[in-house]
């Protein structure tokens, strides 16, 4: 006869923690929370792989359990993200050796005999749990696709959605996790240092002078159904500071900077009720009272810059201008190439191609 898991749970109180789950066994039980939700793609075909859940419980230890595609009718309608069930008859496995969205030596297997119960939500189980990277360290991660990373901070400035050659979108967003704070004579003036990583209350009756002048910046480039999610969250802030943890990233070098790429494992939390997040913004409103120096919303900029500064946008006509020296041309504009006249006062998106006579020392 067969039992029911959430009844038998009841009844022994029996719910191993995942610390406690035996390998070579099937008869594991487990109370978790679904936290996240994805579709692994094949990126030559397009085609999905399989299906992703991460699993988390009341120990704040998570795990990854994966649903092949032949399974995903069973169990894919019932494990709805945020909400609480008891697991039992299921595989520890191997988990994945490359890009792992969570960091634990096995993963999950279900199979013909895995049940799957919902369970009330009471509030044991926290609702979040990431694998948080200091931007400190991503330029040391750049190539490694061991491990994905996750990062929260300060969204300083985004830009404007961008079509590839290769007809992908995608959207670049700056983020912050570094702050410079100065006391002096009750006043403070800040901006951000290393925000993720500190979580003490500064009392400014005690400190007359603070100053860390080390800022930490980091472009996330979003791709395709990520940028959009991003964008579609923004509205909700309404004019307000947006604190956001960003998942599933993989370290990129363009240049000389390092910077984050979305993945299928990618997902934007903003403003969201996560200690982190939380401890920031409640450091930042006991420091300036949130009246005197009140954080800024995001900033929309054409370009999105590593350091957040904004790149003047010249006409046509003004480049002309600036190459023109005054008084070489009469007021008959007959006299300006009729290429260059016709183009004139017009918006126009340019393609470079750079080759390396282009980065050869004296052809810069």
């Amino acid at each position: 006869m067969e039992t029911n898991p959430l009844a038998t749970m009841k009844s022994t109180g029996e719910a191993n923690t995942l610390a406690a789950m035996k390998p070579n066994t099937d008869g594991n039980t487990i109370l978790v929370r679904v936290t996240r939700v994805w579709e692994a793609i094949n990126k030559r075909n397009g085609t999905t792989l399989h299906t992703n859940v991460v699993l988390l419980d009341q120990q704040d230890k998570h795990i990854m359990a994966v649903v092949r595609n032949n399974q995903k009718q069973i169990y894919l309608p019932i494990l709805k993200e945020d909400e609480v069930f008891v697991i039992s008859n299921f595989k520890l496995v191997p988990g994945p050796k490359q890009y792992k969205a969570v960091d634990a030596e096995h993963s999950i297997n279900f199979y013909y005999k895995t049940k799957i119960e919902k369970s009330p939500d009471t509030n044991v189980i926290p609702h979040y749990k990431f694998e948080l990277t200091p931007f400190s360290d991503i330029r040391n991660l750049v190539g490694n696709v061991n491990m994905l990373i996750d990062v929260i901070g300060l969204v300083k400035t985004y830009g404007q959605m961008d079509r590839r050659n290769n007809g992908a979108q995608k959207l670049d967003v700056l983020l912050t996790d570094s702050r410079f704070i100065t006391h002096q004579n009750h006043v403070c003036v800040y901006r951000y240092i290393d925000l993720h990583a500190t979580c003490s209350y500064i009392d400014p009756c005690k400190f007359s002078y603070v100053a860390m002048t080390r800022s930490e910046n980091i472009v996330v480039t979003l791709w395709e159904d990520r940028s959009k999610q991003f964008l579609e969250l923004l509205p909700a802030c309404k004019g307000d500071p947006v604190f956001v943890v960003v998942t599933g990233l993989l370290a990129k070098k363009f240049s000389a900077e390092a910077s984050l790429s979305s993945t299928d494992a990618t997902r934007c939390y903003i403003n969201i009720d996560y200690a982190p997040l939380t401890c920031l913004k409640n450091e930042l409103a006991a420091i300036t009272g949130n009246k005197t120096a009140p954080l800024p919303p995001p900033k929309f900029e054409h370009f999105v810059t590593p350091t957040g500064e904004s790149i003047p946008e010249l006409s046509i006509s003004s480049i002309l201008e600036a190459l023109i020296p005054p008084g070489t041309l009469d007021d008959d504009s007959t006299q300006v190439p009729p290429v260059l006249k016709n183009i004139i006062g017009k918006t126009f998106v340019f393609q470079l191609k750079i080759t390396p006579y282009n980065i050869i020392q004296g052809c810069e």
